[in-house]
């Protein structure tokens, strides 16, 4: 009969810390993806409301409304539009829509993924745009 030949330990060892390793570099990926994606949206209803402002040479009380339920509902808090031009102005003037906020993101933190959990951070955001007025 053979003799079995003996394992190694540390042929698992340094398995089990790879797959470890590639656990947080695709957790990290993942959530800055989403981060990304945040502001990518953000970015979207901002596009549509200076187009909107465009056209009528401001952005408007129910433009403002809309766009901050739309910026709500994208989790953004803490919405501030100061240095947005929300005065008629005449056509080829300068509009500038001017956008700041906070927002929360799931994150996962070194200190508590021994701990199990996550971290919620609020990560401040600010979007601005201009154009020339066309109405």
């Amino acid at each position: 009969m053979r003799k079995k030949s003996q394992g190694n330990v540390m042929n698992l060892v340094t398995i089990g810390l790879s797959i470890l390793a590639m656990t947080i570099v695709v957790t990290a990926y993942l959530q800055c993806t989403e981060l990304m994606l945040k502001k990518t949206e953000v970015s979207q209803v901002s596009r549509k409301y200076i187009l909107k402002m465009e056209t009528e040479g401001y952005l408007s009380q129910s433009n403002e409304n809309a766009m901050i339920q739309e910026l709500r509902n994208l989790g953004v808090q803490n919405i501030d539009l100061t240095g947005t031009t929300q005065s008629p102005v005449t056509y080829g003037d300068t509009i500038i829509l001017s956008i700041r906020g906070n927002i929360r993101m799931n994150m996962v933190d070194v200190e508590e993924v021994w701990n199990g959990g996550n971290s919620t951070r609020t990560l401040k955001l600010e979007e601005k745009r201009m154009s020339t007025a066309k109405n």
